[in-house]
């Protein structure tokens, strides 16, 4: 095999990992063993692994979500998949399709394990080349008035970015809210801002683009505070070398990839990718406050599938997590581009309708309900749910947030009442 290869396996099983190691005993392989994904993600902080063999379902950090997270750490690692239902648990994600080697089975055969593992190797030592050889480039803005330093930066960033400059601030926005770019890099003494008014600002203008201060004096104090005005990186340029500028650009490219991440899994559903409880709130909250404005009207679906818990019975959690996602993809399909459709939790589901001036919400429900109520088919396995559905309109049936949701959910409930799998509309004078 030749020179000694890291490798790390997460598996929550102990089983598992002591069946890994045997079949590795007599190799080269550099093994490191996680009992999940928080493990993993703790070893890969402070040490990189070229190839990462996991299993998908474990508690905490899931399989899928551990490759993202690994994958925004270091880019060029490989994954091997190890699980035990292939055809139900890998989902498609374009952030992680293109680095998965392969996907076996359990209980896996040693010769097609051995086999996964140098592809896998292989695989990355080509990412490796095509990374020196072909760096892609991102796309950053510089906000600097003065061209000797406009110069140096391009001098440096030109071979890995591609570049625009703004020399104010006020051009620096309006080409922010016209362009995407990955990285901001802005001194904060410009001709029209002082302080920390770039950094915020740029923030506001474009909330997924990683903004880096510079200066040519050291300052602790001002570091901190444009650190927490939301800057990823305060760097000196005076006592910065060209690689060390290069290095820290990268590192807060990735701090703001996972930051993206985290705001991502607090707000939506990681199963589904749906809004979550907290995100429909908030987009009630907004939709109300306008929806009062306007004169118009808004309304809130309440949804609790039907018959799901014997699917789950008879086939299991994977299969039944198959049926939410189809579930999901369906509602998000029949529903307007602006309308929220969100998870509350378990197999009730809500979808928020704006601006109905010209459309009927007993009509949009119904085709929700009945698109969710056609067969569903995951390989061999063919299933069919129901869903009973509770809708309250906005202002007819209540003049609140609160009371809006208790409309939603008692008719959500009235409609189980009245024998499942149908909708049935609040007035708001049921209570």
């Amino acid at each position: 095999m030749g020179e000694t290869q890291r490798l790390l396996f997460v598996d929550d099983d102990p089983r598992v990992r002591s069946s890994f190691a045997r079949a590795l005993r007599r190799t080269d392989y550099q093994l490191t063993l996680a009992a999940g994904g928080d493990e993993a993600m703790s070893l890969a902080l402070s040490h990189e692994y070229p190839v990462v063999v996991t299993d998908l379902r474990m508690p905490g950090i899931d399989g899928l979500t551990l490759m993202v997270r690994l994958r925004s750490l270091h880019p060029d690692t490989v994954f091997v998949v190890i699980t035990g239902a292939p055809d139900l648990d890998l989902k498609a994600d374009e952030r992680i399709d293109d680095a998965i080697a392969s996907v076996i089975a359990k209980p896996w055969e040693e010769r097609e394990l051995f086999a996964s593992l140098k592809l896998a190797f292989e695989l990355h030592k080509k990412r490796l080349q095509d990374s020196s050889n072909a760096l892609a480039k991102f796309d950053l803005l510089i906000i600097e008035d003065e061209d000797e330093k406009v110069e140096k930066l391009r001098s440096i960033l030109s071979s890995v970015a591609r570049i625009t400059v703004c020399p104010r601030l006020e051009v620096a926005l309006s080409t922010l809210h016209e362009q995407r770019f990955e990285v901001v890099l802005t001194k904060l003494s410009l001709p029209d801002a002082r302080g920390l008014d770039a950094v915020t600002r740029s923030q506001r203008a474009q909330p997924q683009a990683a903004v880096i201060v510079t200066s040519e004096i050291e300052d602790e104090a001002l570091a901190i505070h444009a650190l927490r005005f939301g800057a990823q990186d305060y760097l000196q340029l005076s006592s910065l070398s060209d690689e060390s500028l290069l290095r820290s650009i990268q590192f807060a490219r990735e701090r703001k990839q996972v930051e993206c991440r985290l705001v991502e899994l607090a707000h939506y559903d990681s199963l589904t990718g749906l809004a979550n409880r907290t995100t429909l709130r908030d987009r009630l909250s907004v939709c109300l406050a306008k929806t009062r404005r306007n004169g118009e009207e808004c309304a809130l679906l309440y949804i609790d599938l039907d018959f799901f818990k014997p699917v789950n019975d008879k086939y299991g959690h994977e299969v039944g997590d198959q049926v939410l996602q189809q579930v999901s993809a369906r509602m998000r399909a029949v529903v307007r581009e602006y309308d929220t459709v969100s998870r509350l939790g378990g197999d009730e589901f809500a979808v928020l309708l704006e601006d109905l001036a010209k459309d009927n919400p007993e009509e949009i429900a119904q085709r929700i309900l009945e698109r969710i109520r056609l067969p569903i088919s995951l390989g061999d396995v063919s299933v069919q749910i129901g869903a009973s559905g509770g809708l309250a309109i906005f202002p007819g049936a209540a003049d609140n947030i609160d009371s809006l949701v208790r409309c939603a959910d008692r008719a959500m409930y009235k409609a189980k009442e009245n024998g499942r799998n149908c909708l049935h509309v609040d007035s708001g004078d049921e209570g």
